[in-house]
């Protein structure tokens, strides 16, 4: 009887275990169908990639389901313990917004400057050690744990000299970099650090300090770690992305991009140490020792002995500053330089070419310059820039279905034409997918031409109008041109005009009106000659001063409206508050935008709202980003009468300014409606109930 009671108490384990890995199983395939979905979702309404993170390999998934994954295609598949949670990147992910982040610079290299090649491998596909923490060899600072941990917890967590756990060890070794227990906890849950049991070996060879990371395994938050371990940071910074088989723009057979006889090839440009940067400048430091004089100038007595700055030895920022005071006058801007991988060094002189005598620089041997490193007398300092490549980069999405007209493009920026109900950007919730007009851009408008300095990846709308407002909307291709376009926004060097229907007609106070030499005063775009007169709304909004100026142009009847008639209204806003143009007409003027949801109070109002908000900018003047400066001014200069007879909208003014003034007709539906209610109140006013 005890045999046949044993017998089934293990029969009865048996089978619990075998129901137990049937659940694991069955848990684990779902979980990793179900996680990969929610995952994709959440990097869809972030605008940015699954992230690489926990320790990755690369396995092939037949049952995978779902639109966003192709059965026949690897996929990487990162795994955190077990089967509880599986973080998937699909190799041909569909409809994933680019992040269009201006300064990514596809680094191959770490924080050393050593290219991927030269480093170790970490114990994960794709990463690599960056860093090592080396534990003392008899114990730990007891007293120092003590002051991270707290008394309380160093007792709760059983530590001691001799065995702390890896969230401790990690805040002990480089404070900096985890400067708490949750950032250091986060750092072993990413499978960003290992564990190496024992101190190095030494090669017999070299006498150096062999690191092998086939002895090493995964650090986990609750891993101990003892007297000479080792621990090492790994990252995944490989600087490139899967290629997508997406649509992309041609527009190599555009003559009108191509490059002439004056531009600079990219073939004649040195090329710098990240893909598509190219040295545009270079800055020699003296030969013999700096001027101590115009250092201190610079840094002052203070700085210059905190940052050990001597004659013989200055840092990057502080050298930028002496050599080019004009581009970095602040030590800010010539670290913002650094941080961006502008800034390369060349250790020593140049090298002379026997056979020309010029002097060679030689990108190989050099290094990206860090904000913490010195410059030495003799070396050489080396500007590189993202240059114009005549395409865009491989595109994560196919071409939204909408189109979007180009009123206006050149190699620095681009005028386009909003259709009403397109974002301009995305939701930060998400939601809108690549319905949006930044999305739309790299197949609508041209990529600069070979040899434009610091072009952008991917143009990038300069301002935004609201989700069911069309019309002009500016499109920056350049980095100085996205500069000198936001500056003109926030100095209001911009002129924009809109026109839009009102429910009913707008009263005109006497007090209000004012003429058009006045209107023309308060820099809005006026015709300063016109014996018309304007109205003036100058009502703050959210606290703000908002100032709004506008006229009537034409009234419709309409049986459906106010006093029934529509009003046609011009409208040149001096400032840009949130709703301006339709809070002002709204809540001030007491005459909403017809089709404006949010404002125009419900009631008989919602039977106009069937073709949408009727507003539109039709108008935009300012001064063009490129033409106005030094260089550009020169390149202008040199244009043929034909040519600038081509650019319809840029023209120069008496003062010698280059403007820009685009304008686009009404859309189609402002004609449409003002004609079908002024018909309907024609033929069917005595049939209205």
């Amino acid at each position: 009887r005890n045999k046949l009671s044993g017998g089934a108490t293990f029969l009865s384990i048996a089978v619990a275990l075998l129901c137990l890995m049937a659940t694991v199983k069955a848990y684990s395939h779902n979980g990793f169908i179900r996680t990969a979905n929610s995952l994709m979702a959440r990097s869809i309404r972030q605008r940015q990639n699954v992230p690489f993170r926990a320790g990755a390999h690369l396995c092939r998934r037949r049952n995978l389901k779902g639109p966003a994954y192709n059965r026949q295609q690897f996929t990487f598949v990162q795994h955190r313990r077990w089967f509880s949670r599986t973080v998937v990147y699909g190799s041909d992910i569909e409809e994933i917004p680019d992040t269009g982040e201006e300064n990514d610079v596809f680094f191959q290299e770490d924080e050393n400057g050593n290219p991927l090649e030269e480093m170790i491998p970490g114990s994960n596909p794709g990463f690599h050690v960056v860093s090592q923490m080396k534990t003392p060899d008899t114990e730990f600072d007891v007293d120092r744990i003590k002051e991270l941990a707290g008394d309380k917890d160093y007792d709760r967590l059983s530590l001691t000299a001799q065995n702390i756990s890896v969230p401790f060890a990690l805040m002990l070794l480089d404070a900096k970099v985890y400067p708490s227990r949750s950032r250091a906890r986060k750092a072993c849950r990413n499978a960003a650090i290992m564990i190496h049991r024992g101190p190095l070996t030494i090669d017999e060879n070299t006498g150096e300090e062999r690191f092998d990371p086939s002895k090493w395994q995964q650090a986990l938050v609750g891993d101990r770690v003892y007297p000479g371990d080792v621990l090492a940071r790994t990252s995944m910074d490989t600087g490139t992305y899967p290629d997508l088989n997406d649509e992309k723009p041609s527009f190599e057979n555009d003559l009108s991009f191509q490059e002439d006889e004056n531009d600079n090839p990219l073939e004649t440009m040195i090329p710098g140490s990240n893909p598509g940067f190219y040295v545009v400048s270079q800055m020699k430091t003296p030969d013999i020792e700096f001027d101590v004089d115009r250092i201190k100038e610079l840094v002052g007595d203070e700085d210059y002995d905190r940052l050990s700055l001597t004659e013989q030895n200055i840092s990057v920022p502080v050298a930028l500053m002496l050599l080019d005071s004009e581009e970095y006058p602040s030590r800010s801007r010539a670290r913002k330089a650094c941080r961006k991988a502008n800034i390369m060094i060349h250790r020593g002189p140049l090298k002379i070419d026997e056979t020309t005598g010029e002097e060679l620089f030689d990108p190989s041997k050099c290094e990206r310059a860090l904000v913490g490193d010195r410059v030495y007398p003799g070396d050489v300092l080396a500007k590189q820039t993202r240059m114009g490549t005549g395409k865009y980069p491989i595109l994560n999405h196919k071409k939204p279905p909408f189109d979007l007209p180009v009123v206006y493009e050149d190699d620095y920026f681009a005028i386009v034409n909003k259709p009403a109900g397109i974002p301009v950007y995305a939701h930060k919730q998400g939601g809108h997918g690549v319905m949006t007009v930044r999305a739309g851009l790299p197949f609508a408008v041209k990529p600069p031409r070979p040899g434009i300095f610091s072009t952008m990846r991917r143009p990038q709308p300069v301002h935004r109008l609201d989700k069911p407002t069309s019309g002009l909307l500016l499109i920056a291709k350049t980095k100085p041109a996205m500069v000198n376009l936001s500056h003109q926004f926030r100095d209001r060097k911009v002129r924009k005009t809109y026109t839009a229907i009102v429910n009913g007609i707008p009263d005109e106070p006497a007090a209000t009106s004012i003429s058009s030499s006045e209107a023309y005063s308060m820099n809005v775009d006026v015709d300063p000659e016109d014996e018309g007169q304007w109205q003036l709304i100058d009502e703050p909004l959210d606290e703000k001063s908002a100032v709004t100026i506008w006229r009537p142009l034409q009234y419709v009847k309409s049986l459906k409206a106010n006093q029934n008639y529509c009003t046609v209204v011009e409208l040149k806003p001096k400032t840009g508050r949130y709703h301006q143009l339709r809070r002002h007409m709204a809540l001030v003027a007491e005459r909403p935008l017809v089709g404006d949801k949010t404002y125009d109070g419900g009631g008989d109002a919602m039977q106009l709202r069937e073709r949408g908000l009727m507003l539109c900018s039709n108008r935009v003047v300012f001064e063009h980003p490129y033409y106005n400066s030094e260089m550009g001014r020169k390149e202008f200069a040199n244009l043929s009468d034909e040519a600038k007879s081509k650019m319809k909208v840029v023209q120069q003014a008496p003062d010698g300014t280059v403007l820009v003034q685009a304008t686009i007709p009404l859309p189609q539906k402002f004609i449409t409606f003002m004609e079908r209610e002024q018909y309907r109140f024609e033929q069917l006013q005595d049939q209205d109930p």
